[in-house]
């Protein structure tokens, strides 16, 4: 994104908004991490950090599992290219405790 739209979509997310609004917030951040290029772009900007909140924040809503699932994949292909960004942040057991606790709450 040129402009500095990473960072203003990134900091769209550290304000209140709708879970709406912070699911397309993540979708985006989700197809911009499926570009190698813009990875660094979206480290640097803090997504890591962004992308983990909605792991943290994570209740018993079956609803949120498809916003956790995105953050997931997104933290995944960031991985690729700045592994210990993501390492760093904490990600590793934040996405396995998420990954335990969905199979309790996503029903079959």
């Amino acid at each position: 994104m040129k402009n500095g739209g990473v960072k203003l979509l990134i900091a769209s997310a550290e304000t209140k908004i709708s879970s709406r609004q912070l699911e397309s917030t993540i979708r985006t951040l989700l197809r911009l991490a499926n570009n190698h290029r813009s990875i660094d772009e979206l480290v640097q900007n803090g997504a890591v950090t962004t992308l983990l909140k909605p792991l943290r924040a994570a209740g018993t809503d079956v609803s949120a599992v498809e916003m956790q699932s995105m953050c997931i994949q997104a933290l995944s292909k960031i991985s690729t290219v700045a592994p210990d960004a993501v390492a760093a942040a904490g990600a590793v057991p934040l996405v396995m405790q998420t990954f335990s606790t969905l199979r309790d709450r996503v029903p079959i």
